[in-house]
């Protein structure tokens, strides 16, 4: 019966997914200012393939995206490694060249298990405090900075440069609500 309901699900998401999905204001400008920058752009999504590149199509051209993997390219999605994994390997990339992008715990999750820096955006429903528990995270309101970084280079001093100012935020927060490690 579970076979059912998921085959259902899929046909009323197909009407429905594409035109209630939406990009962050300044997502466009920033992927493009990446692009232009000599990015390689990925998208690893719990989305259909399909459905992603529908979106995509509404906004970006053919081909914008070096990978794109959905829910149907892995075995086992985020906040497993597998997206990532699958594509640092197809992308010829190596851990400490990638920055993975997110606006959920489950990115952070992902991210952290593949050992690769994270971005973790507040645009969405996740926090700050729920951002800082994990490693390799920088926390940031929105994608604007980026913007503004001109090579893989400065983009990786401002992780640098942002990482530390999240770690000491988050211990501020830590000691502001009386937070208390138990250290075996």
């Amino acid at each position: 019966i579970l076979h059912l309901y998921r085959e259902e699900y899929v046909a009323e998401a197909d009407i429905c997914m594409t035109s209630n999905t939406f990009m962050f204001p300044e997502t466009k400008e920033v992927l493009t200012t990446l692009k232009q920058n000599g990015a390689k752009l990925g998208i690893i999504s719990t989305k259909y393939k399909y459905r992603i590149e529908q979106f995509l199509d509404l906004h970006f051209p053919k081909n914008f995206f070096d990978i794109i993997i959905g829910i149907g390219e892995v075995d086992r999605y985020k906040p497993h490694p597998d997206g990532i994994h699958k594509a640092i390997k197809y992308l010829k990339s190596k851990r400490n060249e990638v920055i993975y992008i997110g606006d959920s715990t489950v990115d952070a999750q992902a991210a952290e298990r593949a050992n690769v820096d994270f971005i973790g955006v507040t645009h969405g429903v996740t926090t700050i405090q729920e951002l800082a528990h994990f490693k390799n995270v920088t926390i940031v309101p929105d994608l604007t900075p980026i913007i503004s970084l001109s090579s893989k280079r400065d983009l990786k001093k401002y992780l640098r440069r942002r990482r530390v100012d999240s770690i000491k935020r988050y211990f501020q927060f830590r000691k502001h609500v009386g937070y208390t490690k138990k250290i075996d």
